[in-house]
């Protein structure tokens, strides 16, 4: 992302997932298309996920763990720092 506008170019980027974490996507892209009409990709999601969490990046360096980051994200979701 630069100057707030997604880049022009994607680059791929291969992440895995568990079985709720598939299915929780899953369950929201059949959510979107049956009340919008128009499918939506895992990627898409992600992408949008990504959009909206880095911004905060910077509070998330003293992290070292993926369940320390996990919290700090909620953490913020839920308007606490």
């Amino acid at each position: 992302m630069k100057n707030g506008k997604p880049a022009s170019i994607q680059n791929a980027v291969t992440i895995l997932l568990n079985k709720e974490q598939t299915m929780c996507l899953d369950q929201i892209a059949l959510d979107m298309r049956k009340n919008s009409g128009h499918s939506i990709s895992r990627s898409a999601i992600v992408r949008a996920l990504i959009c909206a969490a880095l911004p905060h990046f910077e509070e998330w360096l003293h992290c070292e763990s993926e369940e320390e980051l996990c919290h700090a994200f909620v953490g913020q979701l839920n308007g606490k720092q």
